[in-house]
């Protein structure tokens, strides 16, 4: 399902469904080739060239380009500067030893395992271990090699790892040595990076792509840069959408592989135009070779599903039952007549919620004493993460809660009675149970919630 996958974060929403933006640009040539649209390649024959007639253009032909590996032209410090949309990916954490590891450091704590695949070779299992010990600096070893020895990979310390709160808050680039198996069955090798990122209040890893293939590209007499960009973090690169296969629930591919032309950005799954060709991309497994085919195919993704409206203003709240942090029970009705109630959906893998938890707590704590809840509704999200978030924060104006569908999406809160699709949610619930605002998202600069509860009398230092 979706919400097993990783969630990505975009317009202050953490929204739970692929994402299909495109990343910055890159300088243009200062001139665009001059070429003949795809309905210029028909057959027949030309007329005899006239005395001082212009040559006619050139029909499009296949163009191929060979790219090279930029490892860590991704990483923390260049994806920050290039301001490129991020698409990670989420590792659950297993206390259980992966099969295959054959050697392993010595570790201070208990360490935690998971598992990524990178490449299409056999045996294309990579295992990292996390050793996490109370109060000490946290570890990472990573099988980079994926012989199964965690101890020769020169591995162990976190790029940067700062505490806060009573977590570690780690990032690293680290370079993993990948196979790849071509279309007539030859092996390739090479380097591949992956950005991960952790936070030891979570159950799971998070890491993204740092790696892109770089190189130069000739259409119609005119060279471009070209860069070959993967999004599903798995090092492959031959994505090409094929409308007649089955679809597979979670399959690789389901997010955007970028291609760029000079300053122009597509989706390298389908056919695009540039210089007023049709072209049909294919790729290698590896990326290290890109081939852009005339043709007068058009090749689409299939539209996505329409996602049902967010339960808006007007209506009565639902009933449902949550249980806060001591055990009680939550529920919407219990405020009916007595209080005004705000309930803030959030998870400990969505970025937004993080930035606005702050943000919600402050109004809570400004708002003390008066007829109004803050509720922080925790969705969509593990037991152990949740219980690991808010112990730290104990002293939050907030009153903590926690849907118990957890990541069973069909049967949470939000999806089953909000039709909400993206988190943070935030909604306001007057006295007689009516939503007067829902809000989607977050923004420092947004004060929809403050002037909310403003018009319902509620007071703020």
């Amino acid at each position: 399902m979706i919400l097993r996958n990783a969630r990505f974060w975009f317009a202050g929403t953490c929204f739970l469904a692929s994402l299909a933006s495109l990343a910055s640009a890159q300088e243009a040539p200062k001139s665009a080739p001059k070429s003949v649209p795809m309905t210029g390649m028909g057959g027949g024959s030309m007329a005899p060239a006239k005395p001082a007639a212009a040559v006619p253009p050139a029909e499009p032909v296949e163009v191929k380009a060979s790219l090279s590996m930029s490892v860590r032209a991704l990483d923390f410090e260049n994806g920050r500067k290039t301001g490129m949309m991020l698409m990670p990916s989420s590792a659950t954490l297993s206390t259980e030893r992966p099969s295959g590891v054959t050697k392993e450091p010595a570790y201070v704590g208990s360490p935690k395992y998971a598992t990524l695949t990178l490449g299409n070779a056999k045996d294309s299992r990579y295992t990292i271990a996390l050793d996490e010990p109370k109060d000490e600096a946290p570890r990472i070893y990573a099988d980079l090699n994926g012989n199964g020895d965690l101890t020769d990979d020169a591995t162990g310390s976190w790029d940067k790892a700062t505490k806060a709160e009573g977590a570690f808050n780690c990032e690293g680039t680290f370079v993993f040595k990948v196979r790849w198996v071509g279309a007539k069955g030859e092996e390739t090798t090479g380097e591949y990076g992956l950005n991960f990122f952790r936070s030891t209040s979570r159950s799971q890893l998070g890491f993204y792509r740092a790696s892109m293939r770089v190189g130069e590209i000739t259409i119609g007499g005119t060279k471009y840069p070209i860069r070959l960009i993967e999004n599903d973090n798995d090092a492959c690169f031959d994505k090409l959408y094929n409308p007649d296969a089955p679809t597979v629930v979670d399959d690789p591919g389901k997010r955007p592989m970028w291609i760029e032309i000079g300053q122009e950005h597509f989706d390298a799954r389908v056919t695009f135009g540039f210089a007023g060709v049709n072209f049909l991309p294919t790729c290698s497994a590896d990326g290290s070779e890109v081939t852009l085919t005339p043709t007068f195919k058009t090749l689409t993704l299939p539209k996505p599903k329409e996602r049902p409206k967010m339960l808006g203003t007007g209506g009565e709240v639902p009933e449902f039952t949550a249980f806060f942090a001591d055990g009680t029970e939550f529920k919407p009705s219990d405020y009916r007549n007595k209080k005004v109630l705000v309930i803030d959906m959030w998870a400990t893998w969505c970025g937004p919620c993080l930035q606005g938890l702050p943000h919600f707590n402050e109004l809570a704590s400004k708002a003390k004493g008066q007829d109004v809840e803050f509720v922080a509704l925790n969705v969509f999200d593990e037991s152990d993460a949740y219980a690991g978030f808010i112990e730290s924060r104990r002293a939050f104006a907030v009153r903590w809660a926690r849907d118990k569908a957890g990541r069973e999406s069909d049967a949470s809160i939000p999806k089953r009675l909000f039709n909400v699709t993206g988190i943070p949610a935030t909604y306001v619930i007057d006295k007689s149970g009516k939503i007067v605002a829902a809000i989607s998202g977050f923004s420092p600069d947004d004060h929809q919630l403050r002037d909310t509860l403003v018009g319902l009398g509620i007071k703020f230092e």
